[in-house]
């Protein structure tokens, strides 16, 4: 029963994990060892081979290509556990996309400023769910953080603002258009959760970055590969996004989007 649970878990949580706990499994009674330490070494080893070694190239054959893993160029995982559990995969024409945003927009403000990917996709299989998310299921899904200015002297925000990077919510001001508080009136208690979970952050130290963002929403819009974005209604119109057909309300069944923008192809 207990193998069964733990297959689940570590498949649902990296897509590969749950393969490779059976496989440690046979190797390790294979070996003929009981030491749960040996099987542990073993597992984590095999887990990061394939997560590092044999899934990228893999994945790629197949439709997929995996996000940078460092932070040398302009687009940056916001935490290691984004690919330590293989949720940074993407179609090349959302790597494509995403970088050459990311190069559009600081040629417009002459950078060089990093894009921090949240959750992608899993490496395989169209339809396999990436929890919680509800969409990011095809390659063709990815969140990236917003951008933010350090109080003080107003200069970039050079770290994540929560340990996932979700929760940390530019909300809405005074008589704009409050979609969580609506959400919650309608009985959605999942809307602003994450919020409640990862919110609190830096936010003395830290502000929105108005122009940033906007500049950032811009360069993603504008790209003939961008379907949609999803962002909070109160945000799209105070940056001045109001008739544009790509930023839209995602719904109160999903969580709430003045944390991150979602991209689509």
């Amino acid at each position: 029963m207990w193998i069964v649970f733990i297959f689940a878990l570590l498949t649902l949580l990296s897509q590969i994990g749950g393969c490779i706990y059976l496989l440690s499994i046979l190797l390790h009674r294979r070996f003929k060892t009981r030491s749960q330490v040996k099987f542990l070494g073993l597992f984590v080893s095999l887990y990061l081979f394939c997560t590092f070694v044999i899934t990228p190239p893999v994945a790629k054959m197949l439709g997929r290509k995996a996000l940078p893993l460092n932070s040398n160029g302009l687009v940056i995982p916001n935490h290691p556990y984004t690919y330590l559990l293989n949720r940074h995969y993407v179609k090349p024409e959302m790597y494509r996309l995403i970088h050459e945003s990311a190069e559009r927009f600081n040629d417009k403000r002459r950078g060089p400023l990093k894009l921090r990917y949240l959750d992608a996709n899993f490496p395989f299989i169209n339809g396999f769910p990436l929890l919680p998310h509800r969409s990011h299921d095809d390659g063709e899904k990815l969140d990236i953080a917003f951008l933010y200015a350090n109080r003080a002297d107003h200069t970039y925000w050079d770290d994540r603002v929560s340990l996932t990077g979700y929760g940390f919510c530019e909300g809405p001001f005074q008589g704009e258009q409050n979609m969580p508080d609506q959400c919650r009136k309608k009985g959605y208690w999942q809307y602003s959760l994450l919020t409640k979970i990862f919110g609190l952050g830096s936010q003395e130290q830290i502000h929105f970055d108005e122009d940033a963002n906007t500049a950032l929403l811009q360069s993603l819009s504008s790209h003939p590969s961008t379907r949609k974005i999803f962002i909070e209604p109160h945000l799209k119109q105070r940056l001045g996004f109001g008739s544009d057909p790509k930023l839209r309300f995602h719904g109160c069944a999903a969580v709430r989007h003045d944390d991150h923008i979602h991209l689509e192809l």
